[in-house]
């Protein structure tokens, strides 16, 4: 169910008072493929109430032409996933109002960003930021996809049939 931003915390106190526990998801979920229904599927295993907040269309950065789709438009996809019981507008940089918002037992990213990957800015203060709060961040381990390849494909095979 989709929820206006100031009613985040309001939800999620009711959640994580009556026993249930409360997981989040946060990204910009621009073009979903497989990697995110896993993902999804994933972090439900392991809370009762998945939250997932979308990053606003201004705050996405990404590369020209992006977000693909609009922040509605995600979120009505997202909305639709049955993994997902809350999903809301994050507009801000990073995740952290978010987390703020949810004070979830368990904040979830893809395997893609565990390790190495030290190139996430943002993510690495999330993280940071929930280990103070006693937040646990979870890496997913599903099959993993890039919104990005898959945009930047469309965009080539678009461009090569503009000179058929």
């Amino acid at each position: 169910m989709e929820i206006k931003s100031n009613d985040v915390k309001r939800y999620a106190e009711i959640s994580a008072g009556n026993g249930k526990i409360v997981g989040l998801c946060h990204g910009c979920f621009d073009i979903i493929h497989h990697g995110h229904i896993e993902h999804f599927k994933l972090a439900k295993d392991q809370c009762d109430i998945l939250f997932v907040s979308v990053t606003a269309d201004n705050f996405v950065n990404k590369g020209p032409g992006r977000p693909y789709n609009p922040l509605n438009d995600r979120l009505k996809v997202i909305d639709a996933i049955k993994y997902v019981n809350y999903s809301f507008e994050s507009n801000h940089s990073d995740g952290i109002w978010s987390i703020n918002q949810v004070k979830p037992k368990f904040f979830f990213k893809g395997s893609d960003y565990n390790g190495h990957n030290t190139f996430n800015q943002n993510f690495n203060r999330e993280k940071q930021h929930a280990e103070t709060l006693g937040i646990k961040t979870i890496f997913t381990d599903g099959k993993t996809h890039s919104s990005t390849l898959i945009y930047n494909k469309l965009i080539s095979c678009s461009a090569s049939n503009r000179h058929v």
